[in-house]
């Protein structure tokens, strides 16, 4: 069979690959291609790429399919008699572990005084193999097994429990290194030099030492069957384990080998637990790539320290186009969400992308349309956009990400925009001229971005016609294509204000303070600064918030000075507006906007709305530092012109005007 080139991603977690072209050779799943009929297991079809099935011809030998099981988070596992179940998986040189071997194990043994034969690559009724995993009797301790012309049998630290549980061993020829995990937790290693390749034998699952109708067999039930012929390093393990504890409903043992970076699996996030996958970076390697169920995450400059970690899950099995919990202007969305889980330990941020696969969404319609990415904070609420720019390839919309516009134990999808949105806007301005014509009244039009080579960034604003009575004739919508060559050009500001988002306000409780006047305290007025400063930190980029943080101390520094001064005087009045007003307008103004589009799109003097932000925001803290100082000094002249200049800057002017 003619392979193609590896799709990272696929395996288990997303680690690996499921065309046959990675390290992993070995991915049964009792969820997924078991034929089972009178529910007993014929066939478990492999999902590595290998074609490496596991069967039972034999209708005696067959083990039993449970469909769900409670013990499993009502997942499907094979349940083994201990007795005569089996299956067999024919010799591949895929499943020659020349260098290593890594193997995962889903399960829960019913009886530990027998020994347990969890799967052996060896020749019948012979004392040779590959290599073999069993749990012994009476202390119930992992073995790890090979036996050619000698024998090396290797035993865990920690023993097996009658619990569901995720065994986890590898071994690394090169380093002569082997090592055994249970839920997580560092299980005991082994130091030796084997040789896995020995023998071209069958792998048998459900048995070891068979001879006839002798051997040690499982009495047990089985979820997950995962081997991997490569040593995974710490990062990709974690997530693996993640993978099939969220899956499975196992609590992993926190420990300094392994983490739990992932929680949407919990009731209260709403079981996220489905196709569970994450990219992540420890000291000895990184998982960079990883895919579940249509969403595709890759990294791009973010995963730059240890412990830096995004892992996501969803809950549906199915996924179409549905039109609930939208925000203005998204006409639809995926019905699949992803629950997302990020970890960033120096909080350096950096980027990744966002690849939705339309092949994993049964619309019947594909890629016919302008997308968005969506984000809200719990189940119930109404999405929200967040990132406006994308690329389609083929069948795919692909996102180039912040992690600042990732915010752990959020939701994520792909939102659909009006289609051909130049024909709408057209039909908008040609309505427009017509009514104009006719001596209507034109309330608003929306507004096309201008076409550069290579751009194509449209807007649909509200149109309202009046004729004695105003009637909305077109709603809102937004559109966007791709930066071309050259920059796109700035907004005049009654466009600007089309694009803001009404969820953000700062100001609601600050305006209910100022009109307090004389009564208003400086402990007023420090409340409430630190309530703005909590409402926005998990909204602005660091460099944003750093600034912020320096306002709020100069601030705090001037507020000892003007706590018994009369609220009427010239200098006192601006500092408290600025505490109060023009420091929460200036943010709340800035964060109403798309992200995408404040961080990228020009709409004064060929500065976007960031850079418009930390260019005033340098200039509060500035004057702020000065007015502390003044005082003093008790410098009134100059307290005065501070006062001045703060008022005419930001109290009666709008910094994202395009008027001067």
């Amino acid at each position: 069979m003619k392979k193609t080139k590896a799709k990272l991603g696929t395996g288990p977690g997303g680690v690996g690959s499921t065309d046959g072209n990675s390290a992993l050779k070995l991915w049964l799943k009792a969820d997924m291609d078991v034929t089972a009929p009178h529910s007993n297991v014929m066939r478990w079809r492999d999902q590595s790429g290998n074609r490496n099935h596991a069967k039972q011809s034999k209708k005696s030998a067959r083990p039993d399919y449970v469909p769900k099981n409670t013990d499993f988070n009502n997942k499907p596992t094979l349940r083994f008699n201990g007795g005569s179940h089996f299956l067999v998986v024919k010799h591949d040189r895929s499943l020659e572990m020349n260098q290593a071997i890594t193997a995962f194990i889903v399960i829960k043994i019913s009886n530990l005084d027998i020994v347990q034969g969890l799967f052996a690559k060896e020749k019948e009724c012979s004392k040779k193999s590959s290599y073999v995993l069993a749990i012994q009797e009476t202390d119930n301790h992992l073995i790890f097994a090979h036996y050619d012309s000698s024998h090396h049998v290797f035993v865990s630290k920690e023993t097996v429990s009658t619990e569901t549980s995720i065994i986890a061993m590898s071994y690394d020829r090169q380093a002569e290194v082997g090592v055994f995990g249970i839920n997580g937790q560092f299980a005991g290693q082994f130091i030796d030099s084997i040789n896995l390749m020995h023998g071209k034998y069958h792998l048998t699952i459900g048995v070891s030492g068979l001879c006839g109708d002798g051997g040690d067999w499982l009495q047990g039930d089985l979820a997950e069957v995962i081997i991997y012929a490569d040593t995974l390093n710490t990062a990709q393990r974690i997530i693996v384990e993640n993978y099939l504890s969220s899956k499975y409903g196992i609590q992993l043992r926190q420990t300094k080998q392994s983490k739990q970076v992932y929680v949407g699996e919990k009731k209260i996030y709403g079981r996220y637990d489905c196709d569970v996958a994450g990219i992540g970076r420890e000291s000895d390697g990184m998982n960079t790539q990883a895919y579940s169920a249509g969403l595709l995450v890759s990294d791009r400059n973010f995963l730059k320290d240890n412990g830096d970690y995004i892992v996501f899950g969803h809950n549906s099995p199915t996924n179409t186009e549905v039109n609930d919990d939208l925000p203005p202007d998204v006409i639809s969305r995926w019905q699949r969400v992803w629950f997302v889980n990020i970890s960033d330990t120096k909080k350096n941020r950096g980027d990744v992308i966002l690849t939705f696969d339309y092949s994993a969404c049964d619309s019947g319609q594909g890629i016919n349309s302008t997308y968005v990415l969506l984000e809200r904070t719990n189940e119930t609420e109404p999405f929200s956009i967040v990132v406006m720019t994308t690329t389609v390839e083929d069948n795919h919309v692909i996102f180039v990400v912040s992690t600042a516009d990732i915010i752990d134990g959020r939701y994520y999808t792909l939102g659909k925009l009006p289609h051909k949105a130049i024909m709408l806007v057209n039909r908008a301005v040609d309505q427009s001229k017509q009514v104009a014509k006719k001596g209507f009244t034109l309330i608003s039009i929306g507004f096309v971005i201008g076409l550069p080579i290579g751009t194509a960034l449209f807007f649909l604003g509200q149109i309202a016609i009046g004729m004695g009575i105003s009637i909305l004739s077109l709603a809102t919508g937004i559109g966007l294509g791709i930066w071309g060559l050259n920059r796109p050009k700035a907004l005049p500001t009654t466009q600007y204000k089309r694009l803001t988002q009404s969820h953000f306000q700062l100001t609601g409780n600050t305006k209910r303070l100022l009109a307090k006047g004389d009564k208003l305290t400086g402990a007023d007025v420090q409340l409430e600064l630190e309530k703005i400063i909590h409402a926005v930190r998990s909204e602005l980029t660091r460099d944003i918030l750093i600034k912020v943080e320096n306002i709020q101390i100069s601030i705090l520094k001037v507020l000892p000075y003007i706590a018994d001064v009369n609220s009427s005087d010239h200098t006192i009045y601006a500092i408290r507006h600025t505490a109060l007003q023009y420091l929460p307008e200036t943010l709340e103004n800035y964060l109403k906007l798309p992200k995408d589009f404040a961080n990228n799109q020009p709409i004064k003097g060929n500065k976007t709305a960031r850079q418009l932000l930390l260019e005033q925001l340098d200039l509060l803290d500035h004057k702020m530092k000065t007015v502390a100082q003044d005082f003093h000094r008790n410098d009134a002249h100059q307290l005065l012109a501070h006062g001045k200049f703060l008022e005419e800057k930001f109290g009666m002017s709008d910094m994202w005007s395009d008027d001067e």
